[in-house]
């Protein structure tokens, strides 16, 4: 397990590692902690995937925490974020980087605890996959990995992270199949995986890999309000 801590005062920096350390410690596990004093030292070291969890500073100096997340969720859908700060105005914010937690300072064991019990829970849970067919083969896909399904002809064509594989499908059938998993119909002829949406724009969601996907004109408010609403959720609620 690596965790960053990422904060400009060395204070609760020390406050945060002791009590990450003591809550891997009591469980005989090890943890390996990591600490930058502001969002341009963790952009510079910054890899995808080599962290597990980033406890990120809202309010630093030239870069915002926040500032410093959108820049990750470009290229890091999967790092579990979790904001801490003394004020919660940018709450709002945090759905668009999918934040899975919000810690108020001055914040104690107790929360710091329910915070990573419920990252556990959630990073834990298996992951759900659909089984197609394509050129002659069953295919199981996470669904994931799935960042959204088009129309393409008489075909649906579901685009992976890596390839695009089409299949013999109607696009009503495969949204019944994903029901539960987060995927929004926001076009006759598309779903979208709300967790591979960077933001919704004027006439489009734009994706994390800068893909955009056009929203159905006449629901267009309704669609971006089901997006915030998933995202409030995915951010807020607890199982």
């Amino acid at each position: 397990m690596r965790i960053g801590i990422c904060d400009d005062l060395q204070k609760d920096r020390n406050h945060l590692m002791q009590l990450i350390g003591d809550y891997y410690a009591a469980r005989g596990e090890q943890v390996e902690l990591h600490e930058y004093e502001s969002a341009e030292e963790l952009l510079h070291h910054w890899q995808d995937g080599w962290l597990n969890y980033l406890f990120l500073d809202v309010y630093m100096g030239r870069t915002s925490g926040m500032d410093a997340a959108r820049k990750i969720r470009e290229t890091d859908p999967d790092c579990v974020i979790i904001f801490t700060t003394t004020s919660p105005d940018h709450a709002i914010d945090s759905y668009e980087v999918r934040a899975t937690d919000y810690l108020l300072k001055p914040f104690g064991r107790a929360e710091l605890e329910s915070t990573l019990r419920w990252c556990e829970e959630t990073v834990a849970a298996a992951p759900r996959e659909i089984e197609v067919e394509t050129e002659g083969q069953i295919r199981r896909i996470p669904c994931r990995e799935i960042r959204y399904i088009e129309v393409y002809g008489k075909q649906c064509v579901i685009h992976t992270e890596g390839e695009e594989i089409s299949v013999n499908r109607r696009l009503g059938e495969l949204e019944a199949e994903l029901e539960g998993e987060g995927f929004l119909r926001c076009h006759r002829s598309c779903l979208v995986n709300m967790s591979h949406i960077l933001r919704p724009e004027e006439r489009d969601f734009l994706l994390l890999d800068r893909t955009r996907i056009p929203i159905a004109v006449k629901s267009a408010a309704k669609l971006k309000q089901a997006f915030f609403e998933w995202s409030f959720q995915q951010t807020w609620t607890r199982k």
